[in-house]
């Protein structure tokens, strides 16, 4: 009974992300800050089942509910979702993407609302990976960098674009609207039609990158990933050329 008292009084802790993800880092990291689930905190995993556009109507039925303490949001439409939802409840945001231009936060030194967190500043890598996808194939013509809802507006895609088009790539999205038709989308008939893929940060992609890089090995093209995570799941797989790589660039905020 004193237990169930105490753990009652801990501070509860909403995980908000547009589709599910493994667990294990979060609890793993919040152990290491001394915050362990069902001792000392309340630990809830709620996700948009990959409906991005879902999450606002979450957030809002979770900040009705009460009794939060913290948010930690992943993705730049979780965070927003989250925000919009509470203007009061401390909000611990990952993966945003240009928290300031999104209205996140003021600035990056004095965020100035109830959100901090890390961003992703991907577009110079993202250049990066364009040029050299250009380097190591130079006679490619076809560029293709896959999309979700999560990363399907101008602001992820612009370098990928731009940088493409000035090297003499002509630049396709593969816009997958449901996780569930990732094989579909990813298919060796539709992969066929490029000559190298350039990924940019996604969460849902992150979530489902075994069969992302399962897809891509199928289909024999040299690919670019913004994650180590392709590099976990590449067992196996031997892409033409040019191995699978990854960069990112993060910053507190």
């Amino acid at each position: 009974m004193a237990s169930a008292q105490h753990l009652a009084g801990a501070p509860r802790v909403i995980h908000l992300a547009p589709v599910d993800i493994p667990s294990d880092a979060t609890r793993r990291l919040l152990s290491e800050l001394g915050y362990v689930e069902g001792r000392n905190i309340r630990l809830e995993f709620r996700n948009a089942s990959g409906n991005v556009d879902a999450l606002p109507a979450l957030a809002q039925e979770l900040v009705r509910e009460g009794g939060i303490d913290v948010i930690i949001a992943i993705s730049t439409p979780a965070a927003l979702a989250a925000y919009r939802a509470t203007q009061t409840i401390p909000i611990v945001a990952f993966t945003a993407v240009d928290p300031v231009a999104s209205g996140l936060a003021n600035s990056l030194a004095r965020p100035g609302r109830n959100v901090t967190g890390v961003a992703v500043f991907s577009e110079e890598t993202t250049v990066k990976r364009v040029e050299l996808m250009r380097e190591v194939v130079p006679r490619a013509v076809r560029l293709g960098t896959v999309t979700t809802k999560v990363t399907s507006g101008a602001q992820s895609l612009a370098p990928v674009l731009e940088t493409g088009r000035k090297l003499g790539f002509t630049v396709e999205a593969i816009n997958i609207d449901d996780p569930a038709d990732l094989a579909k989308a990813l298919s060796p008939e539709v992969l066929a039609g490029f000559d190298a893929l350039v990924f940019v940060p996604d969460v849902i992609l992150n979530a489902h990158m075994a069969e992302v890089i399962k897809m891509v090995g199928l289909s024999n093209k040299p690919a670019i990933f913004p994650s180590p995570m392709a590099a976990s799941c590449r067992t196996g797989l031997i892409f033409p050329t040019l191995p699978v790589t990854w960069s990112r660039s993060l910053i507190a905020f």
